[in-house]
This record gives C-alpha cells, sequence and structure tokens, in this order.
C-alpha cells in the first residue's frame, strides 16, 4: 500500500542494521533508523514508528520460525519481507 511505503523503504534499508547479542538478532538499532529516515527525507512521528516495530517483529518472528524449523538451511529475507510488508498491510487495515 503507498501509505505504508516510506515504512518498508526505511525498513529495508536498515536490514543491515540489526543489534545482536549471544542469543543472536535481538532488534533493530533505532539510531541507525533514524539516520536512514532522514537520509530518505521520511519525517519519523508516532505511526511511523508503529509501521517500523511491526516490520521489526514480523521479521524477528519470521527468523525465529525459521531458524526453528530449518536449522540447516541458509536465511531467505526475501521472502520474510514479503511476510512482513503484508503483515503491516494487514495490521493498518490496508487488506
Amino acid at each position: 500500500m503507498p501509505e505504508n511505503r516510506a515504512a518498508l523503504d526505511v525498513f529495508m534499508a536498515s536490514l543491515t542494521q540489526w543489534r545482536t547479542s549471544l542469543a543472536g538478532i535481538t532488534g533493530l538499532d533505532y539510531r541507525a533508523v533514524d539516520i536512514i529516515a532522514r537520509a530518505h527525507s521520511v519525517r519519523i512521528d508516532k505511526r511511523f514508528l508503529e509501521k517500523i516495530r511491526i516490520l521489526e517483529h514480523d521479521m524477528l518472528t519470521g527468523l525465529s520460525k525459521e531458524k526453528l524449523s530449518e536449522p540447516t538451511k541458509p536465511c531467505r529475507n526475501a521472502h520474510v519481507c514479503a511476510m512482513c510488508t503484508k503483515a503491516c498491510d494487514q495490521r493498518m487495515g490496508q487488506e
């Protein structure tokens, strides 16, 4: 959906900005997300951050499920990102 495009663009540009621990990926580095959003001329407000958090949550959930179900196969982020986009649209009432 067009109204989710800015959040998706910033999220996709932020895919290399994950915080990690010994347990694995823990979440996005929101300082980096802020810099990336500004570079994309996106105004950060509550609604934008909500969309980023939904995408982040769905990505983490997808990666977790993928890790549990297929631990020997490489990550398929493109598939997970497609799931995130659909979930974001559904949660925002766009579908």
